[in-house]
């Protein structure tokens, strides 16, 4: 949730490709490389889960800028 610095950026697709996520606008944005990393081809849910993050608010926030969740 905090903003990352683009020498530490890396896309990150919302919906991995390994699940039918697509290359597309609304299914990548750019996250920390550790965090991109450690997600890998995980869900958002499980990925938020693993972490102890907010699901529900990370969810609103990638809504508020146009991605699909």
């Amino acid at each position: 949730m905090d903003l990352t610095s683009k020498d530490y950026a890396h896309v990150d697709h919302i919906n991995p490709i390994s699940n039918g996520g697509l290359s597309i606008k609304k299914n990548m944005i750019l996250v920390c490389s550790n965090c991109n990393l450690s997600k890998s081809a995980l869900s958002l849910r499980r990925f938020a889960k693993s972490n102890n993050l907010d699901f529900e608010k990370i969810c609103e926030r990638l809504e508020e800028v146009g991605k699909w969740v």
